[in-house]
């Protein structure tokens, strides 16, 4: 990268999850039909643990997103994070509810879910609660999908709550949530604390979304389906 930060990717050999878009004629509108993907076996998951105990340094930030593989073990998100802690590093986790579910007991380090997701997550939505939780877990309650004329996020930290007001534009792009735990995760490993990486993030994203069409093309109304 343009920036020269060290950034490890873990991949694992097989089949890869592929997705269809079929774009309308003459208008930004697109459908995206998203196939399952490949099933997981178990050795697989453990060879990607052993991916990250040999890879891991104490300090360093560990991203986990988008959805896991079909057929992924009950407990994967709640393994990784005891290898990440036990190696002394924090585990970021953006991904699905369905997926969240196998995080166990384990405690995040962060967590980046939207408003549709987060009323999945908690049996109790309010700010008062995701305060209470962020003595543990910190949560970037993001608001994209909220039905307003700006994109607000909120970051629950330490029992506290800051709102961090962002434009809404007319259009979006698959992948946005993405970028955003990615950039936060790069800002905070550049020194910045985690306010200020939530700030620059949110900047970074937007850019992001404004840019020209060659980043993943432009989407907008999109209807998500399965294969």
């Amino acid at each position: 990268a343009p920036e020269k930060y060290d950034v490890t990717y873990l991949d694992i050999e097989g089949g890869i999850r592929k997705a269809i878009l079929v774009n309308k004629e003459n208008s930004l509108e697109n459908t995206v039909i998203v196939g399952k993907g490949p099933d997981m076996q178990k050795g697989d998951w453990d060879k990607y643990l052993s991916l990250v105990k040999e890879l891991v340094r104490p300090g360093e930030i560990v991203v986990e997103m988008g959805s896991l593989s079909a057929n992924y073990p009950s407990n994967a998100i709640e393994e990784l994070a005891k290898i990440v802690h036990d190696k002394g590093a924090k585990l970021l986790v953006d991904t699905s509810p369905a997926c969240f579910k196998t995080r166990g007991n384990s405690v995040l380090d962060f967590i980046t879910p939207n408003l549709d997701e987060a009323k999945i997550l908690f049996n109790d939505c309010t700010n008062e609660n995701l305060k209470s939780i962020s003595h543990q877990t910190n949560i970037l309650l993001k608001g994209g999908h909220a039905q307003s004329k700006f994109s607000n996020d909120i970051l629950f930290a330490d029992g506290s709550e800051t709102e961090f007001a962002s434009e809404r534009i007319s259009f979006s792009k698959h992948g946005s949530g993405c970028v955003l735990s990615t950039a936060i995760a790069a800002c905070i490993a550049k020194g910045n604390s985690l306010h200020e990486a939530v700030e620059e993030a949110k900047h970074y994203t937007l850019s992001y979304l404004k840019s020209d069409s060659s980043l993943l093309g432009w989407h907008h109304q999109i209807q998500w389906q399965h294969a």
